[in-house]
């Protein structure tokens, strides 16, 4: 049932990933106060593929979502393992949401934005109320979103991920995966620069492709019909 429906999600799926990568396009065509986050977002690209890979904080990061994620289900942690190579968390009890939360939640970014928040709601610093502690955010958040794109779409291309089989196939899997990147994404772009993003633009663009790929697939059951 769940290879069945991460085949009916794959549409949507798709159609939530061109709207992430449309709204991104737009701001990279005119970043105004964008610039800083979308500097944080190429630096990462740059760095990890010119300079480091960073794994054991992607391992620790992916390990602690898994446990996180346990403990909101109320699964009981019984292991909890972090190596450059890999790591491992021992739960009492998984479900698809436990599987795939290291995969769709960026704990780093999340965690920044966290702390960010958190020190501009304590007592007013100075230098917390400039435009360039902003742009330091915006920067650094790009950075982590970055590190959590790519990251990811490393470890799902490099090898076979054993989470995915535990959270219902690889095909339904990647459906969540791609549908959760692509809605939380421009909620992210729409949080941080509410004018340059269009929520409206963007449903719009889900629906019609969404639309016209079933449209597509039933068009010759349609033929027969009309034939018979």
């Amino acid at each position: 049932m769940r290879w069945l429906l991460g085949l009916a999600l794959a549409p949507t799926a798709a159609g939530a990933l061109w709207a992430a990568a449309w709204n991104l396009s737009r701001l990279v065509a005119k970043p105004g106060a964008a610039s800083p986050f979308l500097f944080g977002l190429g630096a990462y690209l740059a760095a990890h593929f010119l300079l480091a890979r960073f794994s054991r904080i992607y391992v620790l990061g992916h390990e602690l979502s898994h446990a996180i994620a346990a403990w909101m289900s109320g699964a009981k942690v019984l292991g909890f393992k972090v190596t450059k190579r890999g790591g491992h968390v021992d739960v009492s009890h998984s479900n698809a949401w436990i599987a795939l939360a290291p995969y769709v939640v960026p704990l780093y970014a999340l965690a920044l934005v966290g702390l960010y928040r958190l020190m501009l709601w304590s007592p007013p610093h100075p230098f917390l109320l400039t435009r360039l502690a902003h742009r330091g955010f915006l920067f650094a958040l790009g950075l982590a979103v970055s590190f959590h794109l790519v990251q990811t779409g490393d470890a799902l291309w490099g090898q076979h991920q054993p989470d995915l089989d535990h959270a219902g196939g690889v095909v339904f899997s990647l459906a969540v995966i791609a549908l959760a990147h692509g809605f939380f994404f421009v909620l992210a772009l729409k949080c941080l620069f509410p004018h340059a993003v269009s929520f409206a633009a963007s449903a719009e663009l889900v629906w019609k492709l969404t639309e016209n790929c079933w449209g597509f697939l039933f068009a010759p059951i349609r033929g027969l019909a009309g034939l018979a």
